[in-house]
């Protein structure tokens, strides 16, 4: 059985369309709670008293914050008390965990497999068309710096 992955509520309530993935089973199952090696909490939707109080994280499970939204608009996301409950953030933000997410990402990764991604340079023209951006770079700086030929090692995955 794959290793599941658990969107615990989606954007706005949105359905989410998930694409088949070898290593990981996507799931809006909340039952899948208690197994799932990842938790992703849409954090403008989430119950603030859901956590900590009504959610117990398991040993190993890496809970992910997940957000597209302004701070200003959302505030349990400036709030260090309420942030500490996750290990990592997808979020806009320059600070988000992109490159500590990418070599889950290869694991399990099939002959021929593809990871979509849009590493770049922004300028202002680009920032003008689309704000979110900013995480191109971010993208850019991990896949021309030493940490990516590393993971892809580790993975046993080759570029053609």
């Amino acid at each position: 059985m794959p290793r599941a992955i658990l969107f615990y509520n989606t954007m706005w309530g949105s359905p989410l369309e998930f694409p088949q993935v070898a290593s990981f089973a996507l799931t809006t199952d909340r039952k899948a709670a208690e197994f799932a090696a990842a938790i992703v909490f849409h954090l403008p939707t989430l119950p603030r008293d859901l956590i900590p109080n009504g959610l117990t994280k398991r040993q190993g499970q890496l809970w992910i914050a997940w957000s597209l939204e302004c701070e200003a608009h959302y505030p349990q996301m400036r709030d260090p008390n309420f942030m500490r409950h996750f290990d990592l953030t997808m979020t806009y933000r320059l600070d988000a965990d992109f490159p500590r997410i990418f070599p889950q990402f290869l694991e399990g990764m099939p002959e021929g497999g593809l990871i979509m991604c849009h590493p770049g340079h922004v300028d202002d023209e680009l920032m003008r068309l689309d704000p979110l951006t900013l995480l191109r770079e971010k993208e850019y700086d991990y896949f021309a710096g030493d940490a990516f030929p590393a993971d892809l090692a580790a993975a046993g995955v080759r570029l053609n």
